[in-house]
């Protein structure tokens, strides 16, 4: 009979309990390093305030781990690996599961879901085996002591570390894509807890007579203890910052989740603004209802009565538009990529001579971080978050359906993302007040925004005639169909056009009227840029050809797009690129040449509204003829799930060279430099505008947080 095996401070333990304890115990150190040092390399969220929680998460995991570890301690060596290897592949696979991977198989993006899937499964796998180099063999020595295997751990985990922290800023994809960045998350804290056993057990080996006491064990865990609970009192500001990173983030919001009594979604602990951690009725993230006598959102008190949008009325015998207006909004196309805004590649030669003619504001942004929040704010005159939404799924057949959208599919239809569609509005779109002025208008828009656009036949509601273009069809099929409807119209009767392009939108193709730059990410964007410049060119061409009444024209983009890390991004943060646009306006009362004034796509209503002598109502957006002096605007931008749940939901405002960012879900504050086009994104470190935070509290006093 074997003899009973000793702690190497003289003590008797059996070896099942030596595992769990020497496992819980060294995890809990490894993650606690690991964010100790990632606060020491962020300058602007350094603090140690994540070090209580990370160690707590370590100490669980490595339960967990030394669990597992007793279980398989009898298992032969072939059996062990197969036994760590094998789930943990199917794990992997959860987040390609989570974001539709399996569905996009079918799709356009059948070659990068492919990839998705084969990607997750693997690393998967690889985590498990780097897992398995710690399960002891049945003598009890675990393998991973050995000199190579623990350098070898120590890598991977360093590694994983790494690119959990490189990556979190400087790809936007993986904003959009949520179940990736926990799954990098988790897999960096097994490795890192499982380095940390492996450390442990080479310097607790016999040569190295490291001793780690139940005197020491039971310090550090009270230190742990009162750590985490000092965490639970830290206020907002002081939480806030650290949000900023991966490791501090995942770890307040997982304590968040756990103290989210009520499950509103929402803790009164470790940062959190719930002020009624009982009721789940009243939350930050609740629509605040007016004159109830109830702080719902647990901002500035209770909301006054909403007072109703009511439109202007055109006056019986008013006088006819003295113009025709035309709009042409170019999807996806970034301010810095278009020469007259500076940038060096011939990508736009036509805009850029229609902005010799033009007003080219340099501050413009969109107020809406993607194509169905932009376009319809752009028609309203109001801010997206004035509109009522609702998550509708797009599929492998180019078709929207509304939530539930499983029972809606037909055979061989597939989920392929979520997109949020108006459903409600509080006053009409403006073409329809065009419309009550005898202004005739037309929409003529590319296939897909055109589908995701025309939910509900929204577009035929607003417009007098739609086009949307074939599936499959470029931009010179949106461009004919304009032409032909412009040559139709009547030289004596006031119109409105509105063309939507798409080509600078993903996938890339390869036209022959457009320059080739080469073959990189950038390149091939810049190659569909000027193919939507040509056929802008066209239109613009026979819009000047025309002799017959006036017309005024606005060309701008509906939102930018980011291109860090090999795949094309937007409606993903407010950073500079994906919400600085173009926009340029040339008609009656517009002196060419640059303006600095800070404009939003929300001011394109009232500036037609104005151009055609119609009366407008009570709109979010100032007319382009006399922008204001020292404003700021407003930009959303929030995503949702597969499941309709939002992931991601964002306002900030930008005033001259600032801009202030509400994370409502994760209820930050983060203040930054506007006009700051590099990644990672830092937060300016500034204090947060008393100024700007009063713009961002009232705009969402009154238009409530998303349901």
């Amino acid at each position: 009979m074997p003899a009973p095996e000793k702690w190497l401070d003289g003590t008797l333990a059996s070896a099942p309990r030596r595992i769990f304890a020497t496992s819980t115990f060294d995890a809990s150190i490894a993650v606690a390093s690991l964010a100790a040092c990632e606060a020491l390399l962020n300058p602007v969220a350094f603090g140690f305030s994540a070090l209580p929680l990370a160690a707590a998460l370590g100490a669980a995991i490595g339960s967990l781990l030394g669990f597992v570890y007793m279980l398989l301690l009898r298992q032969t060596r072939p059996r062990q690996i197969l036994a760590w290897c094998a789930p943990s592949a199917a794990l992997g696979l959860t987040p390609a599961i989570a974001i539709g991977s399996f569905a996009k198989l079918r799709g356009p993006h059948h070659g990068l879901a492919l990839v998705t899937i084969v990607a997750t499964a693997l690393c998967g796998a690889l985590v498990g085996a780097v897992l398995a180099l710690g399960q002891p063999t049945r003598v009890g020595r675990p393998t991973v002591s050995r000199p190579a295997w623990l350098a070898f751990s120590v890598v991977v985990a360093f590694a994983a570390a790494f690119a959990t922290e490189a990556s979190y800023d400087t790809l936007p994809v993986l904003r959009v894509y949520p179940p990736l960045r926990i799954a990098m998350f988790a897999a960096t804290c097994l490795l890192v807890a499982h380095a940390g056993i492996a450390a442990g057990a080479w310097l607790r080996s016999p040569r190295t007579l490291v001793v780690a006491p139940k005197l020491v064990i039971a310090s550090f865990a009270a230190l742990v203890v009162s750590g985490v609970i000092a965490d639970a009192s830290l206020p907002g500001e002081r939480v806030g910052p650290l949000l900023s990173r991966p490791i501090s983030r995942r770890l307040f919001l997982l304590a968040r989740a756990i103290t989210d009594f009520d499950g509103d979604g929402s803790s009164s602990l470790f940062g959190g603004d719930d002020c009624a951690p009982f009721d789940a009725a009243v939350n930050p993230r609740a629509r605040e209802i007016p004159g109830n006598g109830i702080d719902d959102n647990c901002r500035w008190g209770d909301a006054k009565v909403k007072k109703a949008r009511v439109p202007a009325t055109v006056p019986a015998g008013a006088p006819p538009s003295p113009v025709d207006v035309v709009i042409l909004t170019i999807d996806t196309l970034r301010a810095d990529h278009v020469g007259s805004y500076g940038y060096a590649r011939p990508t736009t030669p036509h805009l850029d001579e229609f902005a010799r003619t033009a007003l080219r504001f340099e501050d413009a942004y969109t107020s809406g971080g993607w194509t169905c929040l932009a376009m319809n704010s752009m028609l309203t005159g109001l801010y997206s978050r004035e509109l009522d939404w609702q998550p509708v799924a797009i599929t492998t057949n180019e078709r929207i359906v509304p939530f539930p959208w499983k029972p809606e599919l037909t055979e061989g239809e597939h989920w392929m993302n979520t997109l949020s569609a108006p459903v409600r509005t509080p006053i009409e779109p403006m073409p329809i007040w065009l419309r009550a002025h005898g202004i005739r208008s037309t929409a003529v828009v590319a296939s897909m925004p055109g589908m995701m656009l025309d939910y509900k036949k929204s577009l035929e509601h607003t417009f007098d005639d739609v086009f949307v273009a074939p599936r499959n069809s470029d931009d010179s099929a949106v461009v004919d169909a304009a032409l032909e409807r412009l040559f139709a119209m009547k030289t004596d009767a006031p119109f409105f056009l509105w063309v939507h392009l798409f080509e600078p939108h993903e996938p890339y193709g390869h036209q022959p009227e457009a320059p080739t730059f080469g073959d990189t990410l950038v390149d091939r964007y810049d190659h569909d840029v000027a193919f939507s410049d040509y056929q802008a060119g066209r239109l613009l061409a026979a819009i000047d050809a025309r002799k017959s009444r006036p017309t005024a024209i606005i060309v701008a983009s509906d939102h930018g797009e980011s291109f860090e890390g090999g795949v094309p991004a937007h409606g993903a943060d407010l950073h500079e690129e994906s919400i600085h646009i173009p926009l340029f306006v040339r008609g009656p009362g517009v002196t060419p040449g640059v303006s600095d004034a800070q404009v939003s796509l929300v001011d394109v209503a009232s500036t037609v509204l104005e151009w055609t002598g119609t009366p407008g109502g009570d709109l979010d957006g100032v007319s382009l003829l006399h922008p204001l002096a020292n404003r700021a605007v407003i930009t959303d931008i929030w995503r949702n799930g597969d499941d309709g749940h939002l992931f991601l939901d964002l306002v900030g405002v930008t005033a001259g060279d600032r801009r202030l960012v509400r994370d409502l879900l994760n209820e930050t504050w983060t203040m930054y430099a506007a006009h700051d086009m590099t990644r990672p994104l830092r937060g300016s470190g500034e204090r947060v505008d008393e100024g700007l935070r009063a713009v961002i509290g009232s705009y969402l006093e009154e238009t409530g947080v998303l349901e």
